[in-house]
């Protein structure tokens, strides 16, 4: 296939298989897929510059008329050979890079992300890939919406880290990624494992098949060593099942036999303080971090250095510095004002144990302040709808106020998702289904003491209803909040506005309030509201959508 393809199209041609990110030249991949059929879409990629198809065979006439000039190569059984074919095709990036992949329910996202923040810092240059898309060592962001994107992507992206100088590469590895074949034919140096726990069943079917669908990312062809949580039930099945290969394992137990362990956790100032322990010694890291599951992460992650050959006192001095990821556990405050707010924390918790860990992990937090913890989260549609009276269940019993509302509804009846959170309280909450009004409410209606937890959208800057997505952020929500509470009075006239009050660039058939922000900040407004970010004017600026 690979040499038809180097007859066929120019070197630097990608490889797709979404049509929708078909660019002059390229190639476009059409075959049976989970969410649909790929030679569906032959005609949008030939309008689209594809160079040429590959298809899966047998072709149908009318795909071959919709060709035309453009070269067909029909393959049997094309999906076995896509990962393969894109290894050799990108010049097996994997092969010179040191890749490690994540898999687990939860802490997938935090764990690559430092892994890398951790190797960066300390001039190993780390790119990573998954659910906040794809980044090179640099900063700069490939795109991606899947955790785990899809199997010619994921050999596109590895050769551009390896073409942006990358060394290491961190992967969030999902069941469904696994499952579907995404990371076939890259070489994988190391594997880890957070956690296991009720996620993906409207996929999966049963827990056991989730669980397989993990397990299978450490029976990888060519790969080096295991990170386990010991702490894990399923991270002590899978331990004994691959017993006397190389592995490392990391427990939070004092008592654990583990490898790695993390011993003395207390909250200090600041954040968790804990003593690493390893055969080599033990060392103290001081965090601004809350929450054990982050102490959980940092051991995966000090376990992945060291396989990387970094020595323990070296590991503890970069993990200090890290910081909490986009999205989890993530502290939004006002842009402007007084600060009389509550605190408002963000979290990508979108499965009972994540919420469980997160309400957990500000409980402590909540009692040091002597306030209250009101929780604000709903569940997606068209999402396994078995964990949602189980979060429901959990936010009751954890936070003192709990307002349910949506989430990402997708094609489901947002109110039939809310009544199945509901099912499993006791008591019936406040429900309300506008997100922003919800998230509003909450700041509102608590005090100063309190903590408000906007949980399972975490870093998603869009709301996805009825198959549109909008622009939709609960941090931006959130900051907006907090800054009206402190600045209550808004003005959408930039003529009579007063020093700390709130202008709302308002657009009409005559004017455009965008073309006065300027102006409202030269007499004293504090922020603005706007539908698109207007440059040079120095005061905060919140696009809610």
């Amino acid at each position: 296939m690979v040499n038809w393809l180097q007859g066929h199209v120019q070197k630097q041609a990608q490889l797709r298989l979404d049509s929708r990110r078909i660019a002059s030249g390229d190639v476009f991949f059409a075959c049976p897929g989970f969410a649909g059929d790929g030679r569906q879409y032959v005609e949008a990629a030939i309008a689209a510059g594809a160079a040429a198809l590959v298809v899966q065979a047998p072709a149908p006439a009318s795909l071959k008329q919709q060709a035309g000039a453009v070269p067909v190569l029909e393959v049997e059984g094309l999906v076995s050979f896509l990962g393969e074919t894109a290894h050799i095709w990108y010049g097996c990036p994997s092969e010179a890079l040191s890749v490690v992949a994540v898999t687990g329910t939860n802490g997938k996202t935090t764990s690559v992300q430092w892994i890398a923040a951790a190797l960066n810092a300390d001039g190993v240059p780390c790119g990573t890939i998954g659910t906040l898309g794809a980044t090179l060592p640099d900063g700069r962001n490939l795109g991606g919406e899947l955790t785990t994107p899809d199997v010619l992507s994921m050999h596109g992206h590895l050769a551009a880290m390896r073409a942006a100088g990358a060394e290491v590469v961190a992967i969030e590895a999902s069941s469904i990624g696994v499952a579907q074949g995404r990371l076939d034919a890259v070489r994988i140096n190391i594997a880890a494992f957070t956690n296991l726990t009720h996620d993906h069943l409207d996929y999966h079917g049963t827990l056991d098949a989730y669980r397989d669908a993990k397990y299978a990312l450490f029976d990888w062809p060519g790969l080096r060593t295991s990170i386990v949580n010991a702490d894990d039930d399923a991270g002590v099945d899978l331990l004994s099942r691959i017993e006397g290969r190389r592995s490392l394992s990391f427990s939070l137990e004092a008592e654990s036999t583990a490898d790695i362990r993390a011993l003395d956790i207390h909250a200090g100032t600041y954040g968790l303080i804990f003593n690493i322990s390893r055969d080599e010694g033990s060392v103290q890291v001081l965090t601004r971090l809350i929450g054990l599951h982050n102490v959980s992460n940092l051991l995966l992650v000090a376990g992945v250095l060291q396989e990387l050959g970094w020595p323990l006192s070296r590991t503890a001095r970069v993990m200090s510095e890290l910081r909490p990821v986009e999205g989890r556990l993530q502290i939004v405050e006002a842009d402007a004002g007084p600060a009389n707010g509550p605190m408002v924390v963000v979290d990508y918790a979108h499965t009972p144990d994540a919420l469980e860990r997160a309400l957990g992990a500000l409980r402590s937090v909540a009692e040091a302040r002597g306030g209250r913890i009101v929780c604000v989260f709903g569940c997606g549609g068209s999402r396994d709808a078995g964990k949602r009276s189980l979060m429901g269940a959990v936010a009751e019993r954890l936070a003192d106020r709990v307002i349910v509302t949506n989430d990402n509804p997708r094609d489901e009846d947002p109110a039939a998702i809310a009544a199945a959170i509901v099912s499993g309280m006791e008591h019936e909450p406040l429900v309300e289904l506008d997100r922003a009004a919800a998230i509003l409410t909450a700041v509102w209606c608590t005090q100063p003491a309190d903590i408000v937890l906007l949980a399972g959208k975490g870093h998603e800057t869009y709301q996805e209803i009825r198959g549109v997505r909008s622009p939709f952020d609960d941090r931006e929500w959130a900051r907006f909040a907090l800054t009206w509470r402190a600045c209550p009075v808004i003005t959408s006239d930039s003529r009579t506005v007063a020093p700390g009050q709130i202008f709302l660039a308002l657009s009409g058939e005559r004017f455009d309030g965008h073309d006065y922000v300027e102006q409202a900040a030269g007499r004293g407004a504090i922020a603005a509201v706007v539908a698109h970010a207007v440059p040079g004017v120095d005061i905060p600026q919140f696009m809610l959508g």
